[in-house]
């Protein structure tokens, strides 16, 4: 999957926050993210992690670039993920939204915890299906961290 430039961004923005809430910058975070449409977005996001690790277990959270037009309390989403053996495990989650209110031109990077304590259990490219329940207006970006328990 080819990243432009806002996706790299949108992604190190990430991962520098997730490091620096943890104090000592030991812990290890990847972040896959996927440009979404901020006027409607309605359609799966599809978001690659590339795993070598097998023993090490990791916290899921999911992350949200917002800008100042969304108006939803709670976030409903159906997240399929595929595992490099195509094994799929899908769920539909509910996700409350703190945000608060910013200039127009003002956005978010929002992180939700999702799961703790994953294990990852095969290597390869596992895929990551974010969808919204509705046509969500508001949300530019969409993706998950993976954070390494050390």
């Amino acid at each position: 999957m080819t990243k432009g430039p806002k996706q790299l961004l949108t992604a190190a923005a990430i991962a520098w926050a997730a490091w620096s809430c943890t104090g000592t910058g030991t812990r290890t975070v990847d972040s896959a993210m996927a440009d979404v449409n901020p006027f409607g977005w309605n359609e799966p996001a599809l978001v690659s992690f590339e795993n070598s690790d097998t023993l090490s277990l990791r916290d899921l959270s999911l992350a949200l670039r917002c800008g100042a037009q969304i108006g939803e309390p709670t976030l409903g989403l159906t997240l399929e993920f595929t595992a490099p053996d195509s094994t799929r495990f899908s769920e539909h989650c509910s996700f409350p939204l703190h945000l608060q209110r910013k200039p127009v031109s003002a956005a978010a990077t929002v992180v939700i915890p999702y799961r703790r304590n994953v294990l990852l259990r095969k290597q390869g490219t596992y895929t990551v299906g974010i969808k919204p329940d509705h046509n969500l207006r508001g949300v530019e970006a969409v993706g998950i961290t993976f954070e390494k328990q050390l």
